[in-house]
């Protein structure tokens, strides 16, 4: 089950709350448009944990009003969550969600398993998909590498997402708009995210995690940003 601890959305990780907010605004301008109810919308690798590590499901606290359905690869229960393996279709019916969304899970993805999960997404998809993730850019190549490499001589170990970003290699943006217009689709392509500010802040960040009693400290310094920086101008890291 979900944590029962309350939680103040401004205190989640930055990129997290960055990522959903704009989740949240997609929903709400498609509600306002369609002036519709309750939508039933699926979040893919939309399994988190908070900073005491217990799992939760992050979309839940960003789209309260709607019907919300979680699938992630991670062992866990819970109502309206479905495990599966990251090679599986995806066990739903076509066109059984109005909104599918995908947070920075593209590019863990192997990439010769790309096209296929993009497959499900819109398979699954009744009218929207929001697909958000870094692509690969020279500057998003260099800030991750900065990070990681301050990460690996502060702490010997590699960082593990962005370890898998070099394994696998992050997603092309003029690829995947290619794609989606081979399939004959409508989209639309806009920043989210600050590519310099995520370094800056990833590298306080880590820092103050290595600091004795630093769980409030770690929250108020996301409530700040958060709060005053999140919709700063472009050079858009996803």
């Amino acid at each position: 089950m979900e944590t029962e601890h309350e939680l103040v959305l401004t205190e989640l990780p930055f990129d997290q709350y960055q990522r959903y907010k704009v989740v949240q605004e997609i929903v709400r301008l498609i509600k306002d448009q369609q002036k519709a109810g309750a939508l039933r919308v699926l979040d893919v690798g939309g399994v988190s944990n908070t900073r005491e590590g217990q799992l939760f499901f992050p979309i839940s606290h960003f789209l309260p009003e709607d019907e919300i359905m979680v699938l992630d690869v991670q062992d866990y229960s819970a109502p309206n969550y479905l495990r599966v393996d990251g090679d599986s279709p995806f066990p739903l019916a076509n066109d059984s969600f109005d909104v599918v969304v995908s947070c920075d899970t593209l590019e863990h993805v192997p990439p010769g398993r790309r096209s296929a999960f993009l497959d499900e997404l819109l398979r699954v998809a009744r009218q929207y998909v929001v697909l958000a993730a870094p692509f690969d850019s020279e500057d998003t190549r260099l800030a991750e590498q900065i990070f990681y490499d301050f990460h690996l001589r502060r702490l010997g170990v590699a960082q593990p997402q962005l370890h898998e970003h070099r394994l696998y290699g992050l997603p092309n943006l003029q690829a995947l708009c290619e794609d989606l217009e081979g399939r004959g689709l409508p989209y639309v392509a806009f920043p989210s995210g600050y590519l310099y500010n995520w370094l800056l802040m990833m590298v306080i960040k880590d820092y103050v995690l290595s600091l004795p009693d630093s769980t409030a400290l770690h929250a108020a310094i996301d409530h700040l940003y958060n709060r005053c920086l999140l919709y700063t101008s472009p050079s858009p890291r996803d």
